[in-house]
């Protein structure tokens, strides 16, 4: 009778009742956790491992889309991004106005400032594009900035270089009736002189244009520069030598003035047009073999 609790009340009785189903309950589930164990030790190695594979394969599956859920969207600027790119695009736009003189470039480039605020501010905002579209306004805005330094130093440099020889030109034209040479020698100098001007020619055009029309000078190709008025001399007296020949095979007089006065109008022409000279055995290889 010690043994068996005394159950007084009716409470009592539930509470026996509710703990035995209670170490039911614990004692049926250890004994189905056990067996499951036993279980997975007894089964083979491939289906040991199936339930484990696909948890494993489950768990990346889950990692990958909570990765791709923390990712930021790249299409959804930041606000300190987005104020970086209008704090650039204010720049790019005052620079507009001081550095670039032409006005179809100045349009051209705050069209696409006006582009790259639409990237920023659209509905789906794309700072790729903007960025992309800033940097090419940044890079003209910097030519033109390199330009216009460059015109400055190393373009009145050519210039000068350009008026010396000029003037070089003229003081030859000056003495060049004093000296007592050949009259053949003094056509032969007078139009490798004037050779010489239809380069300096060639070469202060092309210094106007590339400096206040197209503003993309360079200092890269002052050699071509400083070449022109040399080899244009060299062209000019090779031209008087190619029609002298002619004019002595024809039986014609080199003193007539009217062919002399060609073969001078000529080499100042031809002075002044050396790359077209130059591309001549190029066009006559290809009219022949039909090759470039």
């Amino acid at each position: 009778s010690s043994r068996i609790p005394r159950l007084e009340t009716r409470e009592d009785i539930l509470e026996l009742r509710n703990t035995k189903i209670k170490d039911t309950t614990s004692t049926a589930h250890s004994g189905t956790v056990q067996g499951h164990q036993q279980a997975v030790e007894l089964a083979p190695a491939h289906l040991a491992d199936a339930p484990h594979g696909k948890k494993e394969e489950k768990t990346a599956h889950q990692a990958e889309k909570e990765s791709s859920a923390l990712s930021p969207s790249p299409t959804k600027p930041s606000i300190e991004n987005q104020r970086r790119l209008l704090h650039r695009i204010e720049d790019a736009h005052w620079k507009i106005s001081d550095v670039i003189d032409d006005l179809d470039t100045a349009k051209e480039l705050l069209d696409m400032v006006q582009q790259a605020i639409y990237f920023i501010n659209s509905k789906e905002a794309d700072t790729g594009k903007a960025e992309r579209t800033l940097y090419e306004v940044e890079y003209r805005i910097s030519l033109a900035e390199r330009t216009r330094r460059w015109s400055t130093e190393a373009g009145r440099r050519v210039l000068w270089y350009e008026i010396t020889w000029t003037v070089v030109i003229i003081a030859v034209f000056i003495v060049l009736p004093l000296l007592r040479i050949l009259p053949e020698a003094v056509n032969a100098v007078i139009a490798a002189l004037l050779g010489s001007l239809g380069g300096i020619f060639s070469a202060m055009f092309s210094l106007w244009r590339h400096v206040s029309i197209k503003q993309d000078y360079n200092p890269r190709h002052n050699p071509w520069y400083f070449m022109q008025p040399i080899t244009g001399m060299a062209i000019g007296g090779f031209v008087y030598l190619i029609f002298l020949s002619i004019s002595q095979f024809n039986g014609a007089s080199g003193e007539n003035s009217g062919w002399t006065m060609l073969i001078f109008l000529l080499s100042a022409i031809i002075g002044s047009q050396q790359a077209f000279i130059y591309s001549l055995p190029a066009r006559i290889r290809k009219r022949l073999t039909g090759k470039s």
